[in-house]
């Protein structure tokens, strides 16, 4: 009897050792494949076109009523003129002085100033460091009236 008893005293005693070796051979976490975190959304262009912007170029496209239309790009120093976006105004300064605050509001691809002039601007490129726009405009001067389509530049 006493052999008996050894036998399961010995078998109660190797199962809890037999079950830890086991646990120990599972595979770790740190060697799992990592999941790719989840990107963040992409800004909106209402979330990139807030802040100070240089304008660094400026071409108009004048088309007279009779004649070839022509085109004009007056040089710009870089920081010279700005605008400031914030969620809804825009201020232009030309050498640091103001030439007025406009409200503005964004719509797709598009934003429409009011204020002391009221213009819609197309945005043609727009990311973190570069803002390009587009807007036309009839001079409307009588026999003189021309379009004028202005594409302007401007970066962080």
């Amino acid at each position: 009897m006493l052999f008996g008893s050894m036998k399961k005293t010995l078998l109660l005693t190797l199962l809890p050792l037999s079950l830890l070796g086991t646990g120990g051979c599972s595979k770790k976490e740190d060697d799992a494949t990592p999941t790719a975190p989840t990107p963040a959304p992409a800004p909106t262009y209402k979330e990139l076109i807030i802040g100070k912007w240089n304008i660094t170029s400026k071409d108009f496209l004048y088309t007279p009523p009779t004649g070839a239309p022509y085109t004009r790009s007056p040089k710009y120093t870089k920081g010279l003129y700005t605008s400031v976006f914030t969620a809804t105004t825009v201020e232009e300064t030309l050498a640091g002085l103001s030439s007025g605050v406009n409200t503005y509001s964004l719509s797709g691809t598009t934003y429409t100033t009011a204020g002391f002039s009221t213009y819609t601007y197309k945005i043609l490129e727009l990311t973190t460091t570069r803002l390009v726009t587009s807007t036309s405009f009839d001079t409307g001067t009588n026999d003189n009236s021309q379009v004028i389509v202005e594409t302007t530049t401007l970066e962080h």
